[in-house]
């Protein structure tokens, strides 16, 4: 479990590497590789408005070990069903738009 810190615009920002489940927090910025074995990342229970955890595929193997985003009980684009990411080289931006839609989607990048 490593962490790779990125400078912009004079702002640091520090990812995380995850290779098991875990639990996210608000602000988050994780690398998730998955080349050991799929495994789940669950979204904070209790998001405020305008929070937001980004996740991107840490080891390039989505397509053959898939990640699964866990809702945590808050919908995701309005639905109830967890998220699977299974397109290696994928990033996703979600944040907290409210009870009524959840985790929004925001920015998807393959």
């Amino acid at each position: 479990m490593g962490t790779k810190t990125t400078t912009l615009f004079g702002a640091s920002a520090v990812w995380v590497t995850k290779t098991a489940n875990y639990i996210a927090f608000a602000g988050d910025l994780i690398a998730a590789n998955t080349s050991g074995g799929s495994f789940t990342i669950t979204l904070p229970a209790t998001p405020t408005v305008g929070n937001a955890v980004t996740i991107l595929d840490g080891g390039g193997r989505f397509a053959v070990n898939n990640l699964t985003i866990a809702n945590n009980g808050n919908s995701i684009q309005g639905n109830l069903d967890t998220l699977i990411l299974d397109c290696n080289n994928t990033e996703v931006i979600l944040v907290y738009t409210g009870a009524t839609r959840g985790w929004a989607v925001v920015s998807t990048q393959i």
